[in-house]
């Protein structure tokens, strides 16, 4: 992690990252230091096969396992609980969009 003489940005932004992580409350702790805001969006699932794409699938000669999670605006608003969030919807494309800030 890089710091940048611990000035706080406005905005931090996470675009379709956050169901890749495994280690997700580190991952939203790290963001909301990094900035005054962040800006998050990831699929609204369930989606497709009701789970997301959880299984392995290849993907340039490797195994992936994809997404290894399925957020939707309950288990973000638990994800983010103790968290201030600003807003919090369903874009027309699917995807789950969200600001939070530390309180």
């Amino acid at each position: 992690v890089r710091t940048f003489n611990k000035v706080k940005v406005d905005i931090v932004s996470c675009f379709e990252v956050l169901e890749h992580i495994p280690e997700v409350e580190d991952f939203v702790a790290h963001l909301a230091s990094l900035g005054k805001w962040v800006y998050l969006s990831t699929p609204d699932g369930p989606y497709g096969n009701g789970e997301g794409n959880l299984k392995s699938r290849e993907w340039d000669n490797k195994q992936s396992r994809g997404h290894i999670r399925v957020f939707t605006q309950d288990t973000i608003k638990q994800l983010l609980k103790g968290y201030e969030i600003g807003q919090l919807f369903t874009d027309a494309g699917g995807l789950l969009c969200c600001t939070y800030r530390r309180k």
